[in-house]
Order: structure tokens, then sequence, then C-alpha cells
């Protein structure tokens, strides 16, 4: 059996550690508690990144499908968003296709995310690029959600949906917008937080002027009427058979 420890007595006092200090310096041995989730790696720290991307599936061309594309503004309030009918397209025209639907001007750079991880541009000499992944891949890979960026300074971000495949008509032009709601933002005025605060207060001219926004610098660039026209489908469309004719 055991001895148990003598204890010395010091002042009518026991030397032995307390209970409770012995349960504060024992959870410091204990492993530490397994938790039901784990926070997202980013881009940047992942080893071996493009390789994940270069193992998206072969896909041979289809023309007989087509594929259902929603493309949301994100945060935007109240949403802004696009829905376009496409055949198996890469990254690269699917860029162009934002910019004309949304009503971007493509003055800036821009960027894919696919799986976390920044799809390289066409010109940047990578293995694999923008221009050699289509949303076949991707669909067939299971990726219904990607992300593009445009304008790294105002930081427009989008969610791009592969909502579904659906038979492609003969006599159709593609890609062509079903539908879509909202005005796209102007250009270099902040970022969405900046351009639906500016919203507001054209909305209520009695609303507090926010210390963080110049109005009279927006006024000066965009002039009085600043909320651009409302979205159009057909002025989209229009805009995209010149895109690709």
């Amino acid at each position: 059996m055991a001895r148990k420890p003598k204890s010395r007595q010091i002042d009518g006092e026991s030397d032995l550690p307390s209970i409770a200090s012995m349960k504060f310096w024992d959870r410091f041995k204990r492993p530490p508690p397994m938790l039901a989730f784990a926070f997202p790696e980013s881009a940047e720290d992942e080893p071996q990144s493009l390789d994940r991307l270069m193992r998206l599936p072969s896909v041979s061309k289809d023309d007989s499908l087509a594929y259902s594309l929603r493309i949301s503004l994100d945060d935007s309030k109240p949403p802004i968003w696009r829905r376009v009918i496409v055949k198996s397209l890469n990254l690269q025209d699917l860029h162009r296709i934002i910019q004309v639907t949304m009503g971007w001007g493509d003055m800036h750079l821009h960027g894919f995310d696919v799986r976390r991880i920044r799809v390289p541009l066409a010109d940047d000499g990578a293995a694999i690029d923008e221009h050699s992944i289509s949303i076949a891949q991707l669909f067939a890979a299971k990726i219904k959600t990607f992300t593009y960026t445009y304008d790294f300074g105002d930081s427009w971000k989008h969610t791009i949906l592969i909502e579904k495949t659906l038979p492609a008509e003969t006599y159709v032009s593609y890609p062509r917008c079903l539908d879509g709601k909202g005005a796209c933002p102007l250009e270099d005025i902040g970022g969405i937080d900046r351009w639906s605060r500016l919203l507001k207060l054209m909305d209520d001219a009695d609303e507090e002027i926010f210390p963080e926004l110049d109005l009279n610098e927006a006024l000066s660039r965009f002039g009085r009427d600043i909320a651009p026209p409302p979205f159009n489908v057909d002025e989209a469309n229009d805009r995209l058979r010149k895109e690709f004719k």
C-alpha cells in the first residue's frame, strides 16, 4: 500500500499543496480538449496550393449543356445580383461576363479564389491559370461556389454559385443574362460599406453626415444624382452580345 506523504506543520498550517492549487497546475499537464470546429487555413499558408487545382477532373467540351450561375455582390443591401446562363467557358471569360453584367468598367485588377486558392491570371506564366479552368471542371469536381474579387483597393467581392445544368438551346446565343437586381456601385468609391452609407445619406437629406464620408468630394466627382440607373436585363444582354460576338 502506498504511503501517504507526511505533512509538516508550520505555524499550525500544512505545507502540502492545496487541492485548488493542484487542480490549477494539473490542467497544464493534460492535453487540450478536442474542439468540434477548426478555423480554416488561409490560402497563402496552404502548401502546394496550385496542385489542388491541377487535380481538377478533365472534362471534354459538351455544347449540349449549359450552366446557370448566380453572381452576388457580397454584403450589398439590398442585394445586388445577376443570373446568367453560360456554356462551359473558362474563368477568364467569366471575368468578362461579370464585368459586363454587373456594370463594372474593368479598370482594376481582379482575382478568382477556388477552394480558398487564388487562381493566377492567364499571363502570369503559372502551370494553371484562369484560362485553363472551366465551369464544367468545377461542376464535375462538385465545387458549387467560389469567389471573384474586383479592385483589391475597394475589394468588391462576389460569390458565384453554380446552380444547375440544363440543356443548351439550339438557337439561343450564350452567354445570356436571365435576371438581376440592383444597380452596380460607382467605382473608386471606397467599397461596399462606404457605398451603402453614401446611398443611405443621399436618400435621407436629414441624416447626419458620417464622419468617414467626404460627401462634398463624392458630389464633386459624380454630381448630385449619384445613384446609378437601375439594372436592365435587356441592356445587359446587348452588352454581352457585343462582348462575345
